[in-house]
């Protein structure tokens, strides 16, 4: 059987921010050390008790300290991102990550959960090469 992890980690607001977010790698790296197949990372921007407002970032920061785990992205808020940024960080990750990057199709529900927020269309003459980057068509395909 294999097992999953997600997280939205979740700490009091009196404990100290470096540390918990030590903490959170730490238990990603243990997750590994068992044997978990997968971890998830969700984001939150705007609540002062979740500390991650970047999945990627987060992710990218266990880059050196993983060996089997795939990671992924449990959340991500378009609203607050640019869409060609989002795809262009996850994109960048899936090639620093020894093992492919999951990334959850979460953030493009939210985003048509805000209708201010216009989706954005590449044109077909645009430089950016799907091919070249595994997660562009994947991201592409959901947000065009």
């Amino acid at each position: 059987m294999d097992y999953s992890f997600f997280t939205m980690p979740v700490h009091p607001t009196s404990r100290d921010y470096t540390e918990t977010l030590q903490e959170d790698r730490r238990i990603i790296t243990l997750a590994d050390e068992l044997g978990f197949k997968e971890a998830f990372v969700g984001e939150h921007v705007t609540d002062l008790a979740e500390n991650v407002p970047s999945s990627t970032v987060f992710l990218a920061s266990l880059i050196d300290c993983t060996e089997r785990i795939v990671l992924g992205t449990g959340t991500g808020n378009l609203p607050n991102h640019h869409p060609a940024r989002v795809a262009a960080e996850i994109a960048m990750l899936d090639h620093l990550l020894k093992s492919p990057l999951m990334a959850s199709p979460m953030p493009l529900v939210m985003a048509a959960a805000a209708p201010a927020t216009p989706p954005v269309i590449l044109p077909a003459s645009s430089p950016i090469d799907p091919t070249a980057v595994p997660a562009l068509p994947v991201i592409a395909s959901v947000i065009c």
